[in-house]
């Protein structure tokens, strides 16, 4: 993977895939910026490198997708610049008004998944998409394992490098892996923790004890059976935590409940 420092983006239109899925509040406002946050040093080196600095992001709320119209308010307030917010993330007014853009020039597109195209991993819209920009930067390391149009369509299409914050994420797994620290204590958590199971599975390879915790009742079941079975054989737990207490997993199914998240403990 090819880093920021590796590329030149001077006067280059950079689509830039960051996660911007947050937090709401009751009139429309960011109530969370932290995923915003981190995003920030990637997003001033490439400005200040002199590129045209193309933002887009998923954004879901219960009611389905949502206008990133208040991400755009949220995100210039804390670079302290103007960002410019486009009224869809595809099509010729699009182009042209990125095309128009001066180097230096941040923009945010509008909500992917207002185009059923982006779940799909379609390729004519990732080629839309791609028509956007000259170079793609990934710095949404939490959506990586997704196989979305802008995470896994455009970069077959761009010269690709990975951001700042995706640098730092994939190093600390690369320690974790090779060399960890011991004990290893592994904590998942998440909404939909049966699309993890994979991820699961292959902590659980690694870890002293691996818990998986769920943020919403009546999670599916995670069947991760062979990796369950190697980790007890050396001694290690997959366990997790459901209404009554802690209990281990049984063979192949892991089940969690978000109840009792606030009874996480360490490894012995």
């Amino acid at each position: 993977m090819r880093t920021l420092n590796e590329g030149d983006f001077k006067n280059k239109k950079t689509l830039v895939r960051v996660d911007f899925n947050v937090a709401l509040g009751p009139k429309g406002e960011v109530a969370d910026d932290f995923r915003i946050a981190k995003t920030l040093p990637t997003i001033k080196f490439l400005a200040e490198s002199g590129a045209i600095v193309v933002l887009m992001s998923h954004l879901e709320t219960e009611d389905g997708p949502a206008s990133l119209r208040p991400v755009s308010r949220c995100l210039a307030e804390m670079l302290d610049r103007p960002v410019k917010f486009l009224r869809d993330c595809v099509g010729e007014k699009t182009r042209e008004a990125i095309s128009g853009a001066s180097a230096g020039e941040i923009i945010l597109l509008e909500n992917l998944r207002f185009h059923e195209g982006e779940k799909r991993n379609d390729a004519e819209f990732a080629a839309e998409l791609a028509k956007n920009g000259d170079c793609y930067v990934n710095e949404a390391f939490s959506c990586c394992h997704r196989a979305h149009a802008s995470i896994a369509g455009v970069p077959r299409l761009l010269p690709s490098y990975g951001g700042m914050l995706l640098s730092e994420e994939i190093g600390s797994l690369r320690k974790i892996v090779k060399n960890p620290a011991r004990p290893l204590v592994a904590i998942i958590g998440g909404v939909k923790m049966d699309t993890k199971a994979k991820v699961i599975a292959a902590i659980a390879a690694i870890a002293d004890l691996c818990r998986p915790h769920a943020l919403q009742p009546n999670t599916p079941y995670i069947r991760c059976h062979a990796h369950i079975k190697q980790r007890r054989n050396h001694g290690a737990h997959l366990t997790c935590l459901p209404i009554s207490g802690a209990f281990t997993a049984q063979d192949d199914v892991v089940r969690t409940n978000v109840a009792a998240c606030n009874m996480l403990y360490g490894a012995g």
